[in-house]
């Protein structure tokens, strides 16, 4: 074999098991840049405000954990992160803007430049699924939440999402469109699940734990205890009281617990009060 042939057998040899080289990421210009990082940040944080609201309000566990401290308190807290969801939603599938004014949005991928036909297409589709996704929420948005409309503010029937499965779909939505730009665009492959604390879980442990430590000291208390007069430190070589100490994390200080003490003692106090009036009722 000369060495034509051998060069030439080589080049084929090369063309035929050579790996097939990955698609060149595409540039994007600074603006497209800066929009592109701005709505991966926004939909990290509607995709954990979804988890933390999952956590909290839709797990059985938790609401019974939740419901001993309730009241308005909480009621205020479900209606203030229901519409921070809303907001974060309709923020990320609103138009990309109107005259000089511009938003960060989904639809803003639409805009961009050296886009190929076939990858237009696909965002085109997967953003108005997730805008259509979205459609209930951006109702609610505009007619409760930034506006009252009179229409919808007298009307007997429900206005926006009928459930938190239908936010949590909007915000899966919005994230399909954003792994599809990466994947076809950048060549990024993107997970969904986002690592975070899930701080809401947390809060739900340290509520099971202070009520159970409430529990233990209302059933510690008499009637006739005053609060204010408890031996506190032997009150609590009780075995059972280690759990209420563990909502201070330490151990028990006269000089900077008493009052702490005291107010609890006071909530299990009338805990135990509205638990004796429920049982008479029923």
């Amino acid at each position: 074999m000369n060495s034509e042939d051998r060069e030439r057998i080589l080049r084929e040899l090369h063309q035929r098991f050579s790996p097939v080289p990955s698609p060149v990421p595409k540039p994007l210009e600074e603006e497209e840049r800066v929009v592109h990082e701005e709505l991966w940040n926004a939909c990290t944080h509607l995709l954990v405000a979804v988890d933390n609201y999952e956590d909290l309000f839709m797990e059985l566990e938790s609401r019974q954990a939740v419901d001993p401290f309730g009241g308005e308190l909480f009621g205020f807290i479900w209606s203030t992160l229901w519409s921070d969801l809303v907001l974060r939603l309709t923020r990320l599938t609103d138009p990309p803007g109107s005259g000089a004014r511009r938003n960060i949005s989904i639809t803003r991928l639409q805009t961009f430049r050296h886009l190929d036909s076939s990858l237009r297409s696909e965002i085109n589709a997967a953003v108005d699924k997730a805008r259509t996704a979205a459609d209930s929420a951006r109702t609610l948005r505009n007619r409760l939440i930034a506006h009252a409309d009179e229409d919808s503010v007298l009307s007997d029937s429900r206005i926006g999402p009928d459930s938190f499965a239908e936010i949590k779909a909007g915000a899966e939505a919005v994230f399909k469109v954003l792994y599809r730009f990466d994947l076809k665009h950048l060549s990024n492959h993107v997970v969904q699940e986002v690592v975070h604390d899930h701080d809401a879980k947390l809060f739900v442990h340290r509520l099971k734990t202070a009520a159970f430590a409430i529990q233990c000291l209302a059933a510690l208390l008499r009637d006739d205890d005053d609060p204010e007069k408890i031996d506190w430190a032997k009150l609590l070589d009780h075995a059972e009281m280690t759990s209420l100490m563990s909502i201070f994390g330490r151990e028990y200080d006269p000089e900077t617990d008493h009052r702490r003490l005291v107010s609890v003692a006071d909530l299990a106090s009338r805990i135990s009060e509205s638990a004796k009036i429920a049982s008479e009722v029923e």
